[in-house]
């Protein structure tokens, strides 16, 4: 694999005989990851160059779905920690994060209108069943088609998950639907 920043200092260094302290500053900031399409590392330097210095558009776009990523994240550890209190594991209770609806075989389950799978935010599990589910979101957020995906994958039979550490399935109980819980 070839990193873009180390081939630009080794062409300097190499055809203008100058150290590698003399690369030019926007050589120095290249994305120096590796390189997996070769079509794409075979640009033109200069069409590289006019990426990075595009950049501030693409890092306002960024940092929004970070923001996105940050308070989902934040509204998720406090839902967490309200159904850890709701639901402790002294009465035998079991909180887990973001499980896969699966088939009575463990095999993850995809709708088969839209190809995808559909894992939901938590699950609280008792007695072998799952007793809640719960998906955490904004306060605007549509989810509709989410649950519709939801409901047609179990009744294709997804309508187990996987314990994430025991590997042992949890059947949910007939009469729980996954709730929509929106948080600011």
């Amino acid at each position: 694999m070839i990193e873009i920043a180390k081939a630009v200092q080794e062409t300097s260094s190499s055809e203008v005989g100058k150290a590698t302290l003399d690369v030019p500053e926007f050589a120095r900031e290249l994305n120096n990851e590796k390189v997996v399409n070769f079509e794409q590392a075979d640009r033109p330097i200069y069409k590289q160059i006019q990426e990075v210095q595009s950049e501030p558009e693409d890092v306002r776009e960024k940092t929004q779905i970070d923001i996105n990523r940050e308070q989902g994240d934040q509204r998720e550890a406090a839902v967490l920690e309200e159904l850890t209190h709701q639901y402790p594991v002294e009465e035998g209770y079991e909180v887990t994060a973001e499980q896969y609806l699966r088939d009575s075989d463990g095999r993850i389950v995809k709708d088969l209108e839209t190809g995808e799978a559909r894992r939901v935010d938590f699950v609280v599990l008792k007695d072998g069943e799952v007793v809640q589910s719960i998906e955490v979101t904004s306060e605007t957020a549509p989810k509709d088609a989410q649950l519709a995906k939801e409901d047609r994958i179990r009744e294709q039979g997804g309508e187990w998950i996987r314990h994430p550490e025991t590997h042992e399935l949890y059947r949910y109980n007939d009469e729980v639907k996954t709730e929509v819980w929106r948080r600011a």
